[in-house]
């Protein structure tokens, strides 16, 4: 009698079940006892691969096997003489059953196996299992009904599998896949699936695809990831663009082991699908690693110049004596919430804004004839319609109105209170200008219309050079107000940088995507 046979009892109380990469193992059409001996040259259990391991059986020891079984054997379980070995094969995957000769039937029954292992001494040593010992195999995925069976082999080398008996979760692996689930369910599963892409991507084989303290990282708190610019976080960057620049939610609240728990979760669910169906966007971005590189390190170069060139838009209050006036434009919504007015820092170009002296809202309310309360609203169309500034300019009060996002907008403007109202003359000429930068060209567009009481008004701006933007602004009739478009400080150095980004294109895998789901590496 082999030593497997002896310790399955012992097994019964003590084998426990834990995760890996493994796939199942699929029902098999059954083959009858003659057929095993027919096909004896080309598959059986001499066929499989042969862990011998050497051990000291007083003391307490733990194995590892080729394959991620874990045995756990205390010492004095094994009576022998000095240092013993074990013999070990195992049987995970449908390729290692078949090679192995290995049926899934028990009595002519089929099974759904998963997973086998066989431990049985060396050639030629005599040992008698005294205590018991425990051994994990990596059986995926983890199903609650799974029993254990002991192998009897027969004359011609087959094996039934016998006597099942009921499995123990000694390790819990029932508990921390139902709590697992219970998190997926109530954290992820609204913007992910498992082998589909939902808001995220699908997250079937993440455990074993990514690097756990990564994981750690980003699902604590990914948006922390994306403001750094260590190389640890560039795919947490890709990601960001490759889902339309939506970051992930945050669980700071979630520990190591309920990760973990959650992980399992989803790894074991992994096992009946076919990882080759689950795309893997790291594969593209790893493969592109060399340039992102360099491509960091010429953004961070690049970032630094622009922060150093200061607002995009600046405006340059002065008196009647030409002196500058200290401060900002004394805007008083009169308690409602104003516009959200952004400074964007410049990049190729600076608008600089000269104007004498202002009119305060309030003042226009009450000291001017004709203004009333109205409404107006501002919608940006078309491809530029992000990162740029609108300003209004009524010639005949010279006033002048930076404007900003109305609520919850993303294209439509105000220029007083977030409700799009402001006090304005009925019946005169009203401007508004947008101005702003795309890839090195000034973004300029121009509307005129005549003020009423309650107007929706749209703007498209197009692409144009610094010089014709300030030719068709010299033409208005601003008076004192002066616009004037030109080079930010670093220009120039930013646009050598943007070249040199564009050179290491070298650097690309060809037929990879490189460009993190955006038209350039930025």
């Amino acid at each position: 009698m082999n030593l497997l046979t002896k310790i399955f009892p012992y097994l019964l109380s003590a084998l426990l079940l834990f995760s890996c990469t493994n796939n199942p193992a699929t029902n098999n059409a059954r083959t009858s006892t003659p057929a095993i001996a027919a096909l004896s040259n080309l598959i059986g259990p001499d066929k499989l691969p042969v862990q011998t391991i050497t051990i000291d059986p007083t003391r307490d020891t733990t194995i590892t096997t080729a394959k991620g079984a874990i045995l756990k054997i205390p010492a004095g379980a094994i009576e022998g003489k000095g240092a013993v070995q074990l013999q070990i094969k195992e049987a995970y995957t449908i390729e290692d059953m078949v090679r192995g000769g290995l049926f899934t039937q028990s009595n002519g029954r089929p099974l759904s196996s998963g997973g086998m292992i066989d431990i049985r001494p060396a050639t030629g040593e005599q040992l008698t299992l005294l205590k018991p010992i425990s051994v994990a195999i990596p059986a995926r995925p983890h199903r609650d009904s799974m029993q254990l069976y002991k192998g009897v082999e027969d004359d011609r080398g087959g094996i039934d599998w016998t006597e099942p008996q009921p499995l123990k979760d000694t390790s819990g692996s029932t508990r921390n896949l139902a709590l697992g689930k219970s998190l997926f369910t109530t954290n992820c599963a609204s913007c992910h699936g498992l082998e589909k892409q939902l808001t995220g991507p699908a997250l079937a084989f993440i455990g074993e695809r990514r690097e756990r303290d990564w994981l750690y990282h980003f699902i604590r708190n990914n948006q922390l990831m994306l403001a750094s610019e260590d190389s640890f976080d560039m795919y947490s960057h890709c990601l960001f663009e490759w889902y339309h620049r939506t970051p992930m939610n945050t669980f700071p609240n979630l520990t190591d082991a309920d990760i973990d728990r959650l992980l399992l979760y989803i790894s074991n669910e992994s096992q009946r699908l076919d990882s080759n169906s689950i795309e893997d966007p790291k594969k593209s971005f790893d493969s592109c690693a060399v340039y992102y590189r360099a491509v960091q390190a010429l953004e961070r170069k690049r970032n630094h110049l622009i922060g150093a060139n200061g607002k995009q838009v600046n405006v340059n209050w002065i008196d009647s004596n030409g002196q500058p006036i200290t401060g900002s434009h004394p805007l008083d919504p009169g308690g409602k919430r104003p516009v959200y007015v952004v400074d964007r820092p410049a990049v190729y170009y600076q608008f600089t804004i000269g104007t004498f002296g202002w009119y305060n809202i309030d003042l226009l309310v009450s000291g001017e004839k004709g203004v009333q309360e109205s409404e107006l609203r501002v919608t940006i169309k078309g491809q530029f319609k992000q990162d740029i500034n609108p300003v209004l300019v009524i010639p005949a009060l010279r006033t002048f109105q930076r404007g900003g996002l109305l609520k919850d907008a993303t294209d439509s403007y105000g220029f007083y209170t977030e409700d799009g109202r402001i006090p304005l003359p009925q019946g005169e000429e009203g401007y508004i200008l947008v101005m702003g930068d795309y890839k090195g060209q000034v973004v300029f567009g121009k509307l005129r219309w005549t003020i009423g009481l309650q107007q929706d008004l749209t703007i498209e701006p197009s692409t144009t050079t610094k010089e014709e933007m300030n030719a068709a602004i010299a033409r208005l009739p601003f008076g004192k107000l002066k616009i004037h478009a030109d080079d930010s400080k670093n220009a120039a150095a930013i646009r050598k940088t943007d070249k040199a980004i564009e050179a290491l294109d070298y650097l690309r895998p060809k037929g990879v995507d490189c460009s993190c789901g955006g038209d350039s590496a930025r």
